[in-house]
């Protein structure tokens, strides 16, 4: 397992100190094929299906989530509900479209950066593991985990499936200020629709409601504001270290082993 060695300790599977244990390269890139599918799902909650309302003039996505007027650092916290009713809390901090840092409920950091030859690289932490996990985002989508870079820095991404987006009233008791409210209807099937309220300013939902029926929240933005992220290297392009006694394992060895 040459792709496997402990920051701070000897390369290889067996480091001194804290182990692998039972983990393997395979299992560290399903590890983290199901972390980063899960928060690019974070970025759009899933709704239920729902009978669409009569058509309004269609939106296109960059007018409807615009993020031009958005300052280029970012810092903000939210909670959100995944489709078991769980709830998470998140925090992340951007830098343009160079830097991105999420942190989901203070055990999984995900960081990524872009490389002057306009490739994504990701670092995730696993704070319960001690296990860090390098992949860049071309080999992401060998595997079929399609993180939108769009979708991680601003939390809602275009559906891969056919959609239209229309200006809409804030549902009944949903509060929301320094926003716009739009449906984001997926048209494929059975039809979807979610409600999100755009805040132009910050490039960010404020809050994001499953409309079906009753409307419920499953999004709301806690607080935001221009902090810059003091866990970011100074270096352009370079991800943070590996914290001392993690288990740094390069999963792109994994996927593509040619590549060596």
């Amino acid at each position: 397992m040459k792709s496997v060695r402990r920051a701070g300790g000897m390369p290889g599977g067996a480091a001194r100190g804290a182990t692998l244990g039972v983990t393997t390269v395979a299992s560290v890139t399903a590890a983290v094929t199901l972390a980063m599918t899960a928060m690019a799902a974070s970025a759009a909650p899933p709704v239920a299906a729902s009978k669409p309302k009569a058509a309004a003039a269609p939106m296109l996505w960059a007018q409807a989530f615009a993020v031009d007027a958005a300052p280029a650092d970012v810092h903000f916290r939210a909670h959100y509900v995944d489709g078991r009713g769980t709830r998470h809390v998140l925090e992340a901090w951007r830098a343009g479209t160079g830097y991105l840092h999420r942190r989901t409920d203070a055990a999984i950091d995900l960081f990524g950066v872009t490389t002057a030859g306009g490739e994504t690289r990701y670092r995730l932490l696993d704070h319960r593991r001690r296990i860090a996990a390098d992949v860049s985002r071309t080999n992401l989508h060998r595997i079929g985990v399609y993180a939108d870079a769009f979708g991680l820095a601003h939390v809602v991404e275009p559906p891969k499936e056919p959609y239209r987006i229309e200006a809409v009233d804030a549902p009944p008791g949903i509060q929301a200020q320094g926003c716009t409210w739009r449906a984001l209807l997926r048209t494929q099937s059975q039809p979807r629709r979610t409600l999100v309220c755009w805040s132009a300013a910050w490039g960010l939902p404020v809050a994001i409601v499953d409309a079906d029926g009753t409307p419920v929240e499953v999004f709301r933005l806690d607080a935001v504001d221009r902090a810059v992220d003091g866990a970011a290297p100074a270096r352009p392009g370079a991800l943070p270290p590996v914290p001392a006694g993690y288990a740094l394992v390069d999963v792109n060895d994994e996927i593509d082993p040619s590549a060596d």
